[in-house]
C-alpha cells in the first residue's frame, strides 16, 4: 500500500477494500498484519490522484462499518486521519462522490471513536475553521451538519464563536454555509436553537432563522 508505484498503491486499495467487504471481521483472522494497517490510514490520505484517493477512502469506510474493526482498534488515535480527511480529502469539492463519503467516514469516526472525547474532535474542526484557506473553513462547515443529530453543538462555544467571526466575514459561500448551519439546527431543535444560540448568530441571519421558526400557515381558502 505505501509502494511508489500508483499502480499498485491502487491495486492494494482495492484488494483490501474486497478482503473488508467479503471478509468482514476474520480478514483480521487470516491476516494478522492487517492489525496495524488502520494506525497508518492518515498515509492513504497522502495520495494527490483524487481517483486514488477515492479507492483509499473507499477501503477505510469498508473497515469502518464492518463490526469487528472498530471494535479492536478503539483506543487508537485517529486524530491525523481525521484532519487530513477535513483537510485533504472534503476540499475536493469537484469529486462529489469523494467528498460524501469523506464526509461518511467522518462521521464514522466520531461515533465509533470520539463520542467520550469531544473536546478533541472539536478542536480539530476548528483547526479547519480558523484555517486562512476558505476551502478549508468550507469543508469544516460542510461537515458539521452531519453531526447535529449525535451530539449538543451550542454547548462548544469556542465552535460557535468561529461560526460567528465566518459569519461576518466576506466570503459568500462561507457566510451562506454558516446560515445553513443554523437553518439545519433550527430544523433539528426547534425555535429553542434560536435563544440559546442568539449570542452566535449574525443579526441578519437571526433574522431569517426567526422567520423559518414562525408557524407556516396553510394558504388554501377556508370554507364554512
Amino acid at each position: 500500500m505505501f509502494s511508489k508505484n500508483w499502480k499498485e498503491r491502487l491495486s492494494a486499495y482495492q484488494e483490501l477494500n474486497e478482503a473488508y467487504v467479503q471478509e468482514g471481521g476474520r480478514v483480521f483472522q487470516r491476516d494478522h498484519a492487517l492489525f496495524g494497517v488502520a494506525q497508518q490510514f492518515d498515509r492513504f490520505l497522502e495520495e494527490t490522484n483524487p481517483n486514488i484517493m477515492e479507492s483509499a477512502v473507499t477501503a477505510i469506510l469498508s473497515w469502518i462499518t464492518q463490526p469487528l474493526g472498530p471494535n479492536i482498534e478503539r483506543t487508537w488515535s485517529f486524530h491525523s486521519l481525521v484532519k487530513s480527511l477535513l483537510q485533504k480529502t472534503l476540499v475536493l469539492t469537484q469529486r462529489p462522490s469523494l467528498v460524501e463519503k469523506g464526509t461518511s467516514l467522518l462521521s464514522q469516526l466520531f461515533v465509533c471513536f470520539y463520542q467520550n472525547d469531544l473536546d478533541s474532535f472539536f478542536q480539530l474542526v476548528q483547526d479547519s475553521l480558523i484555517h486562512s484557506k476558505a476551502k478549508l473553513q468550507q469543508a469544516a462547515l460542510l461537515f458539521l451538519p452531519r453531526l447535529i443529530p449525535q451530539t449538543d453543538l451550542p454547548t462548544h462555544s469556542a465552535l460557535m464563536q468561529q461560526l460567528m467571526k465566518l459569519s461576518n466575514g466576506t466570503n459568500t459561500l462561507t457566510k451562506k454555509l454558516c446560515l445553513d448551519f443554523h437553518l439545519a439546527m433550527l430544523r433539528h431543535h426547534g425555535a429553542s436553537y434560536l435563544t440559546s444560540a442568539k449570542p452566535y448568530i449574525l443579526a441578519s441571519h437571526l433574522n431569517i432563522l426567526a422567520k423559518q421558526a414562525q408557524p407556516q400557515h396553510s394558504s388554501e381558502p377556508h370554507y364554512e
